[in-house]
C-alpha cells in the first residue's frame, strides 16, 4: 500500500489560512465547550465585523491589524446600521468597542492554544477605558 502524502498539521502554511474560516472553527469549538447561545451570538456578530473590515488570512492577523480595528470602531457613528433609529453623530461608546475586544482576544488565546500561531498575538491588546457610572444613593432624608 503507498503512503499517502499528507500535510501534517505542524508543516502546514497556516498562514495562508482565511481568517473567516478561522472564526467559523472557533464558534464551533465555543458551542462544543458550552458558551451559551447568547455567548456565541454575541462572538459571531462582533468578529462577524472584524472579519467583515479587516478580514484576510492569518498571516495578516496581528496586533497592529486588531488595534486598527478597534480605532475603525471609535470613530464609526452609533446606530450607523439602524436607519429606523434617529442617528445623532455620536461615536460607538466605549463600552461598545470594549465588548468587541473581548471575543477578538478570546480568538487570538483559541488561535495559540490550536497551535495555529507560535504566540497569543493579542496579549497586549487592551480595551479602550470606558468612564465609569457613578450612581448616587438617596440619603435617607431623600427617601
Amino acid at each position: 500500500m503507498a503512503a499517502r502524502n499528507r500535510t501534517r498539521f505542524e508543516d502546514m502554511d497556516k498562514d495562508s489560512l482565511s481568517i473567516e474560516n478561522l472564526v467559523d472553527q472557533f464558534l464551533v469549538n465555543c458551542q462544543v465547550e458550552g458558551r451559551t447561545p447568547a455567548t456565541i451570538r454575541g462572538y459571531r456578530e462582533k468578529l462577524g465585523r472584524f472579519v467583515r473590515l479587516h478580514g484576510g488570512t492569518l498571516g495578516e492577523f496581528s496586533l497592529s491589524s486588531a488595534r486598527g480595528f478597534v480605532a475603525e470602531l471609535q470613530t464609526l457613528e452609533k446606530w450607523r446600521d439602524l436607519p429606523a433609529i434617529k442617528r445623532r453623530g455620536e461615536p460607538l461608546a466605549a463600552s461598545t468597542v470594549s465588548g468587541h475586544v473581548r471575543p477578538l482576544k478570546s480568538f487570538a488565546s483559541w488561535l495559540y492554544r490550536e497551535e495555529y500561531t507560535a504566540t497569543n498575538l493579542l496579549t497586549r491588546l487592551r480595551p479602550p477605558k470606558a468612564p465609569v457610572k457613578v450612581i448616587e444613593i438617596l440619603s435617607e432624608k431623600e427617601v
